[in-house]
């Protein structure tokens, strides 16, 4: 955008020198000009043109269309059109009709478009519905007789009587009855939005494709003996002050863990909790010192060559002191490190000279995307897996990225528990194994199948503060917390908010967004229902609930026989043995066993009807 600033037009050119100045001042201006509308921000008339034209043609293609002199079927409406019937008829959210008129400035604000509100749309589209051809000859023949009484009262130097255009009646009733029966239809009248009210805005589940980053652009590798820890190479310009943090002293339980481990590889006949009691007398005894230990990487990361810490620390805080900087090693910006590792000073050199262009930064990760490493084998001549167990550095590890979906189950316990799953193993699940991106399948380890939850999709249940019910739709999903927020279905506002002229967030500007564990959702059922329920709202608002599935009936003879087979094997195998002596995860007639049953005969792909079976065959009983 700069080159409109200080741009001189070249000869010939269309653009003066003041189109330039103009173009550079309203690009970079900081404040919307007050003057400005919201149709000058985002004029649609063009497209308007262009869909209209569009749709003459897909529904009518013997017909020419209207610019070619044909019938004209499709009509396309003015936002001033909208704004003044939607004036004439009242049709704002206003306040209580029985309280005192408001101020201009506060009648300005309510008369004004909400677009933090997704349901003003709905408004906008009951004014175009009833601006017929009619009605809008009728709007311009009133503004012509308002302007023809102007003109005759500057000649003859009177005013007329009514100088104000009379508004415009509604299609039926007065505008009072007319107004009440729109917005009741529109906006709750009621705390309980669900009975109030049947419009639900419609939001597409833009988070259920398969499309985007499957990954980020981030490239870690395993280290060796430390599990959920990964190195990379960064440059000394990505330095920030957590990747320097020094050794502090070993907690408690971290010395008794280390030292039972070290008692028991010395002593093969040491039991663990022997080798513990052992390690927790040292550690409480008087004459202990705790160890110096490096902090864990985190997901900051931490340089890990402590030599290295030590030099970058130093010169950071001598360089800090020649510019003046009220900031050392542990405080530093960004900004400060280009200052410092600019003229006069060049990069930071290690005590030999040698100049420091890079680091090595261990991190954690708690879900990697792990890629296993190839080598072409010139024996065989082809490609060859590199292995993974005999040489634990080979893999490739980067960052999930972006998240596709949670999945709910209800655990033995009966608590509804959340697993993230991430982009990358939703492409995986349907591109290299075949099955579907949502795993739907039940079994004792992971439990049953609620739901799954993207980006886009709307919830039927009770909000955790008001505990009114209504329809929220999911904005975000949390891997780390295994959480999903929620939003209302009408919430159109930015989640950052809106700055007023003194640069902080306005009031009421800001998008209310909460999160929800799925052990809370479970107890916010909404009337009718014995849980939250995840529903399908049509663009028409048509609203379908999608999960929990309802129960339904399995005929045995459409699934795989063979499923069908391993399915009676097992619940015969859980009759015959005594529940209460169940040992193992892969015990005789467990879920752990049937996948494992299905892995042998190649059927993996049909786990749902593992599932389909166990249900009918349980429920036959």
């Amino acid at each position: 955008m700069r080159f409109f600033e200080n741009a001189r037009p070249a000869k010939g050119d269309y653009f003066e020198i003041r189109d330039y100045t103009k173009k550079w001042r309203n690009l970079s201006a900081d404040k919307v000009p007050k003057e400005w509308q919201g149709s000058q921000l985002s004029d649609t008339a063009y497209a308007a043109r262009e869909v209209q034209e569009y749709l003459e043609a897909a529904l009518w293609p013997e017909e020419p269309g209207h610019l070619e002199g044909g019938q004209r079927r499709i009509f396309v409406t003015r936002g001033g059109h909208t704004a003044r019937l939607r004036r004439d008829w009242q049709l704002y959210r206003q306040a209580d009709p029985n309280e005192l008129p408001p101020g201009p400035e506060e009648q300005e604000r309510r008369d004004a478009k909400n677009r933090g509100d997704h349901r003003e749309h709905a408004i906008d589209a009951v004014a175009i519905a009833l601006t017929s051809e009619s009605r809008l000859q009728k709007m311009a023949k009133d503004v012509n007789d308002h302007n023809d009484a102007w003109t005759q009262a500057r000649r003859t130097g009177q005013r007329p009587k009514q100088l104000r255009r009379k508004p415009l009646p509604p299609p039926w009733g007065d505008v009072q009855s007319f107004r009440q029966q729109v917005m009741s239809l529109i906006y709750p009248t009621g705390t309980d939005e669900s009975s109030s009210t049947p419009l639900v805005v419609s939001h597409r589940a833009v988070g259920r494709k398969l499309s985007g980053q499957l990954h980020e652009e981030s490239l870690f590798g395993p280290v060796a003996h430390q599990e959920n820890t990964f190195i990379a190479k960064k440059a000394i310009g990505d330095l920030t002050p957590k990747h320097l943090r020094m050794q502090v002293a070993e907690k408690p339980n971290d010395a008794i863990a280390r030292l039972a481990k070290r008692y028991q590889q010395a002593d093969r006949k040491l039991s663990a909790k022997d080798a513990k009691a052992r390690a927790k007398k040292v550690v409480e005894g008087r004459g202990y010192q705790p160890r110096m230990v490096d902090p864990s990487p985190e997901k900051s990361g931490l340089i890990r060559d402590i030599g290295l810490r030590r030099v970058l620390r130093k010169q950071i805080t001598e360089r800090a002191e020649k510019l003046g900087l009220p900031r050392d090693a542990d405080s530093f910006t960004k900004s400060d490190l280009k200052k410092m590792l600019a003229e006069p000073f060049g990069p930071f050199r290690q005590e030999s000279g040698v100049p420091i262009k890079s680091f090595r930064l261990l991190r954690t990760m708690n879900r990697p995307v792990v890629m296993t490493r190839r080598e072409f084998d010139y024996e065989t001549m082809q490609w060859t897996q590199l292995d993974s167990k005999n040489n634990p550095t080979s893999p490739r590890v980067h960052l999930s990225g972006n998240n596709h979906h949670l999945e709910i189950r209800r655990n033995l316990r009966g608590k509804w528990v959340g697993t993230v799953v991430s982009m990358y193993e939703a492409a995986r699940r349907a591109k290299k194994l075949g099955v579907a991106p949502v795993d739907r399948t039940s079994d004792d380890d992971r439990g049953t199948y609620v739901m799954s939850l993207a980006i886009g999709e709307t919830v039927y249940m009770r909000d955790k503060e008001t505990n009114q019910p209504g329809y929220f739709v999911v904005t975000k999903l949390d891997s780390e917390s295994n959480r999903v927020f929620l939003c209302a279905h009408w919430d159109a506002r930015r989640s950052v908010g809106e700055k007023n002229e003194s640069g902080l967030v306005a009031e009421g500007t800001k998008r209310r967004t909460l999160p929800y564990p799925p052990s809370k959702m479970q107890s916010l059922a909404p009337p009718g229902y014995d849980t939250p329920v995840k529903v399908s709202v049509s663009p028409i608002g048509q609203i379908t609930v999608v999960e929990p599935h309802e129960p339904r009936t399995v005929d045995l003879n459409d699934l795989d026989a063979e499923v069908v087979a391993i399915a009676r094997e097992a619940i015969a195998a859980r009759e015959s043995r005594n529940a209460e002596n169940r040992k193992g995860r892969r015990s005789y007639g467990s879920w752990s066993w049937m996948r494992e049953r299905l892995r042998k005969c190649d059927k993996d792909h049909l786990a749902a009807e593992l599932s389909s079976a166990m249900r009918a065959l349980t429920s036959d009983e």
